[in-house]
């Protein structure tokens, strides 16, 4: 657990969006991200497995997004995804 937390931790995901007026096209949740953990870096988690305060990211930028490697209650089992979205 330890060295998938260590891994997930130094991961960046990159997002590309449609710009339309100053915000993306489409939102960007967890299903998304869960795709692109395992397209860019082959990491399987299932999306209620990502903690997204919001429900999605509707904004450009960088963001930290939690992950939860084991079950709820085990000790350092969350570990943290720097998502980008940025405009194609």
């Amino acid at each position: 657990m330890l060295k998938a937390r260590k891994r997930i931790n130094k991961i960046t995901l990159n997002i590309k969006r449609q710009k339309v007026g100053s915000a993306p096209h489409a939102p960007v949740g967890p299903e998304v991200i869960a795709k692109q953990l395992w397209r860019q870096a082959m990491i399987y988690v299932t999306p209620d497995k990502i903690e997204l305060e919001s429900g999605a990211l509707n904004e450009f930028g960088s963001f930290r997004v939690g992950v939860l490697l084991g079950e709820k209650g085990e000790e350092n089992a969350l570990g943290t995804v720097i998502v980008r979205v940025y405009e194609r």
